[in-house]
Order: structure tokens, then sequence, then C-alpha cells
């Protein structure tokens, strides 16, 4: 059965694409040479992930499992069936926004701070938001007990 990956990666896809648009064509100014590629993922938030995937457990009743390397290019990695792609970017909604300063990708599409954005432009070089993703608004409404505190972002 085909599955879908909700990945944090350990590069930032943001910093990852401006380096590809630099090989490509050479950038003037420095935002590349400031940024720092590589997330963060801090000792407690393998901790934080289980304790997020047990809650949305009890509200979704969708069981899902992290991975979390010690190496490799992603912090975390969940397997979601094709056949829950709606619980599957629920999930990744709340684990974007609990994690709000980080990069999280879901097949095709990438996330922060619980919104979606895919690639764009020519050579697809680009991150832009992805306007036409949504939730279904039953799958908004549980999902709002378990998101931290601040206004919803206008695509969820």
């Amino acid at each position: 059965m085909p599955v879908l990956i909700l990945s944090c990666p350990r590069l930032s896809p943001d910093w990852e694409l401006h380096a590809l648009r630099a090989l490509v064509k050479p950038q003037t100014g420095a935002g590349l040479y400031h940024k720092n590629p590589n997330q963060l993922w801090r000792a407690g938030d393998g901790q934080t992930v289980a304790t997020l995937l047990k809650r949305f457990a009890e509200v979704f009743g969708y069981e899902a499992v992290s991975h979390q390397p010690d190496s490799g290019d992603f912090h975390l990695l969940i397997e979601v069936d094709q056949k829950d792609a709606q619980l599957g970017r629920a999930l990744a909604v709340l684990m974007s926004r609990h994690f709000a300063d980080r990069w999280f990708a879901l097949d095709r599409l990438y996330l922060k701070d619980g919104r979606f954005y895919r690639r764009s432009r020519r050579y697809k070089l680009q991150l832009r938001p992805a306007s036409d993703v949504h939730l279904p608004k039953p799958l908004r409404a549980q999902l709002r007990g378990l998101l931290p505190c601040k206004t919803s972002p206008s695509n969820v």
C-alpha cells in the first residue's frame, strides 16, 4: 500500500533550494552565506513528538509510528497510509505548529508553522504558499484543541 512520508529534514528545504538557485544563476547579496542550513533537533524533541502522537491518537483514533534516526537526512520520519492522507495533513500541521521554527515535508508539500508550501517556478526552485491545500472543517475543529495557542493560519 502506498504511503506518504511526513519528515523533518536535517537541512532546511528553503536553504537547499536557495543553494540550487545559486548554482543555476549566481545570486547577488549574502543571504545564502548567513543562513544556517541545519535544523536543530533538541534533546527533548523526541519526547514531545511521542506526546503529540499519543494526543493525536486519542483525538483522531489514528496510530502513527515515528522513527527518529541518529544519523541520515532526517530528524523525524512518520509513515502515513495514502488512504489516510487527510489525517496525515492534520498530523503534519500539528507537528509543524508545535515546532514552528522548523520545516517539515509531507510528500511533495512543505510546511512551516502550520502553513503549506510547494515548489514553484520554471525549475521549481522556490517555495510558494500552497493556497489550494486545506483540511476539511471537521478535522480543523478537532485539531484546534491540540494546537498551541495562537491564531490559525489561513490555509489550514
